[in-house]
């Protein structure tokens, strides 16, 4: 029962809203209130707060400077536990989960960035008695006015100022606005992460029947027979960086193909299976001012089976569109992966097949 009531005094609720008063500061030089901002008590010491371009040195007892030095103790331990935490999870969970989604990274690194920040509001001392504030009762609004929680206190600094006290909402800032910066940048960061550390694994199935690619022993991809070229052909998985068992069984369940395979962080990769009568080879085109007369062919060495590509494919198992005459444009170039029955590949390939 006691612990029941010790946890519903704890705020759950991320920096709620309730009554308080902003008072518009004009002039460079204030006479603040010689009493406590928070409980209205004689004030024992100051504590600087800056904003707007200023510092003031607002007053507070000795019990509520301890619960500000508190707060402010909580939230920078709540900021750098966030920092550290997406860290964290940007780093080590490409290799603790071998496969792995970007929603679901982006979930994970969300989680581990607000935990610190939730915890810490959630767990934050409620304020009592004359006290209007748990941590700081006085700060600066982005309208450049001070919002105080104590009214007794804002209206002693709005007739210093020579202003009023108006009636308002704010919220008790139990965590920095920099801390949740902290998170958006873990999260942005995440999709760029995602694709380095989880190289992408296309697997072309070029027998009569569909297959299945098992990962490591646990998961199980099936791949359809992709004999013809298509950009929607083959599987295309996202496994993280580094060696893969890859076992590829028949739709019988007997085993095929076997290998380790090393993929390697931000490149992509190709597994074609009963590939032995095909041959693959990269197309380069220049566009623009940059376009150049004839087509690049670059053959991939036969064999093997698996190949780790060009950081950049454009176009996969098709034909780059055609360069258009046009000078005008600054142009650039697009790779296209083709492949085709080592009969059929183009006249300025053959040569350069039959070498390897």
């Amino acid at each position: 029962m006691f612990a029941w009531r010790r946890l519903q005094s704890f705020r759950l609720v991320a920096n709620r809203q309730r009554p308080a008063w902003c008072v518009r500061v004009e002039t460079r030089s204030l006479a603040l209130p010689q009493t406590c901002a928070n409980c209205g008590q004689i004030a024992a010491e100051a504590h600087r707060l800056i904003g707007a371009g200023r510092g003031l040195l607002i007053p507070y007892c000795s019990r509520c400077a301890a619960h500000l030095a508190r707060a402010v103790t909580t939230s920078l331990a709540a900021t750098l536990a966030s920092a550290m935490l997406v860290v964290t999870c940007l780093a080590t969970l490409p290799r603790l989960v071998s496969e792995l989604s970007l929603v679901g990274m982006l979930l994970g690194v969300s989680l581990a960035g607000s935990f610190p920040l939730l915890a810490a509001n959630a767990l934050r001392r409620r304020f009592e008695g004359p006290q209007t504030s748990s941590g700081r009762a006085v700060h600066w609004s982005s309208r450049n006015e001070l919002v105080c929680f104590n009214a007794q206190w804002a209206n002693q600094l709005a007739g210093n100022s020579g202003t009023t006290a108006r009636s308002c909402r704010a919220a008790e800032h139990t965590v920095s606005p920099w801390s949740w910066l902290i998170c958006a940048l873990g999260l942005a960061a995440t999709p760029s992460v995602h694709h380095f550390s989880f190289p992408q694994l296309v697997v072309l199935n070029f027998s009569e029947g569909p297959i299945s690619v098992e990962v490591d022993g646990s998961t199980s991809h099936a791949v359809e027979p992709t004999s013809l070229e298509s950009s929607r052909a083959g599987g295309k998985l996202r496994l993280n960086s580094g060696h893969h068992d890859l076992l590829v069984r028949d739709a019988k369940g007997a085993a095929i193909e076997e290998r380790e395979a090393y993929l390697q962080a931000g490149r992509p990769h190709l597994l074609a299976v009963a590939s032995k009568d095909y041959c693959f080879w990269l197309e380069r085109d220049s566009y623009g001012k940059q376009a150049e007369a004839r087509r690049h062919f670059t053959p991939l060495p036969r064999g093997d089976g698996f190949w780790v590509l060009p950081t950049s494919i454009d176009s996969w198992f098709a034909a780059n569109p055609t360069p258009a005459q046009d000078e005008r444009s600054t142009g650039g170039t697009m790779v296209a992966l083709r492949h085709a029955l080592c009969s059929d590949v183009p006249t300025e390939l053959r040569a350069a097949f039959a070498e390897r």
